[in-house]
């Protein structure tokens, strides 16, 4: 996450040369793209650390620096 980044609430990820950016909520892709196999693996990722992510949106919203999600 980037500190003061646009809404809706989201979250980078790089995969290789591959980026994207995938929505806290709905944990769908809203822009780039990654393998399947990827894709799945980061959605997985995303499930197990759902409140994180979601105290890092509201961090980073904030402009403050998101805390590292494991």
């Amino acid at each position: 996450m980037i500190a003061g980044d646009h809404n809706p609430p989201h979250f980078h990820a790089r995969v290789g040369t591959d980026e994207v950016q995938i929505a806290v909520e709905s944990l769908l892709v809203i822009e780039g793209r990654l393998s399947k196999r990827h894709e799945r693996q980061l959605r997985d990722w995303a499930k197990q650390h759902h409140d994180e992510l979601r105290r890092a949106w509201a961090q980073a919203s904030n402009n403050q620096q998101p805390d590292p999600i494991q």
